[in-house]
């Protein structure tokens, strides 16, 4: 494998300038290309990197007066300050964190853990009893209250206590209960995926794609186009925009894949429902608090991508990413009729693919990770766990 850097460059613009009767000319390069890669290594996941820029500059036409009444013309001449355009850099932070992406689309995933599902069955009657003593409590204080229904009436009887234990036993009861009871109930949608990606085998091996996310930053300036004898300026609005995704590569027993499709009814079952399958993780989800380490660690994903799901096993995978940045120039009006001048264009893309690496802790942990609902979570976990 030996690294390979490549350039190009591409046309000029050239622009005419008629001052005292002398000719000037100014030059402004159209595009460019400048592209890192390796060869020697033909399949493999290279580092790839790519930078284009390409330039429609803002030109004047027409002609204006000097401070000594002398005639200065334009033709196609482009302005003299051309803006550098240099990407945004956003954080990982801002992207889905690879490893736990890649490790979420496992090929050899099963529709729904029943071990799991016949493990957390054990709080259904703690559950139950909880809906109706909230029920039974419901019922007392609407009868108190003469049976009027209003907003301001239920604030009154949901105390901060009352609305986290109502939370949690949703958030980690009922909402995983019937989640994976759908699951369960509609197999044929696993069917289908399966036969999808059965599809996709090639010889030995299965790819998968999927997305990280994007990120966009816009802003707004005035900016100056020209310092000398024209005093130009302009309305810039630059935006870059990133987007990320991967590329994964499966090692497959297609024997083994296609149980679900093709073998008994004994074989389906403990397939799909995942019967005598992923024990580790199946371990992990029923120790209790590690959706808590889930939120800043890839323990989960992990023990998915060392693991022989149904004969699919992962093998390598790449991280691939896109930044655009566009600048727009729009002059703002000169102060003579005489003279025009064109809206500019800039434009500035880079693409980058580079090998994937796992890691213990989520590359996207931060503030951005605590949403409404794991707010909502260790809101009540206070209001109903502490003092």
């Amino acid at each position: 494998m030996k690294a390979r850097t490549r350039s190009r460059i591409g046309e000029y613009l050239e622009g005419v300038e008629i001052k005292y009767g002398q000719r000037g000319y100014r030059k402004v390069l159209l595009s460019q290309e400048h592209c890192e890669d390796v060869i020697g290594n033909y399949m493999g996941n290279n580092p790839f990197w790519l930078d284009k820029l390409e330039r429609e500059p803002n030109v004047m036409n027409g002609s204006i007066g000097d401070a000594w009444w002398n005639r200065i013309s334009f033709q196609n001449y482009p302005v003299e300050l051309q803006p550098f355009v240099v990407h945004v850099p956003f954080s990982d932070s801002q992207f889905r964190d690879p490893t736990n992406a890649i490790g979420s689309s496992h090929p050899g995933s099963s529709a729904v853990s029943v071990p799991n599902f016949l493990f957390e069955l054990k709080d259904v009657p703690g559950m139950l009893q909880t809906a109706a003593r909230r029920a039974i409590d419901l019922h007392k204080y609407w009868k108190v209250k003469g049976w009027t229904v209003s907003h301001s009436a239920l604030a009154s009887y949901y105390s901060r206590k009352r609305l986290g234990e109502d939370w949690l036993n949703y958030h980690f009861g009922w909402r995983p209960f019937f989640s994976d009871l759908k699951d369960i109930i509609m197999l044929d949608g696993f069917i289908q995926k399966r036969k999808k990606l059965y599809k996709s085998i090639r010889g030995s091996e299965l790819r998968t794609m999927g997305t990280l996310g994007s990120a966009t930053d816009s802003r707004t300036e005035e900016v100056p186009l020209n310092s000398l004898t024209v005093g130009l300026s302009a309305t810039q609005q630059r935006t870059t925009t990133t987007r990320r995704w991967f590329a994964a590569q499966w090692s497959v027993d297609p024997i083994r894949f296609s149980v679900v499709l093709t073998g008994k009814q004994e074989e389906f079952l403990r397939d799909a429902l995942g019967v005598g399958t992923d024990l580790p993780l199946q371990m992990w989800d029923a120790m209790p608090w590690t959706w808590l380490l889930d939120w800043f660690s890839n323990v989960d994903s992990l023990l998915s991508l060392a693991g022989n799901r149904q004969g699919v096993k992962f093998k390598d995978a790449v991280i691939m990413s896109e930044t655009t940045t566009e600048i727009v120039l729009t002059p703002i009006n000169p102060y003579t009729s005489w003279l025009s001048v064109s809206v500019g264009k800039h434009k500035r893309t880079t693409k980058q693919r580079w090998r994937f690496e796992p890691t213990f802790l989520r590359n996207d942990t931060g503030i951005e990770i605590f949403g409404p609902s794991q707010l909502a979570t260790l809101a009540s976990l206070s209001v109903t766990r502490g003092r």
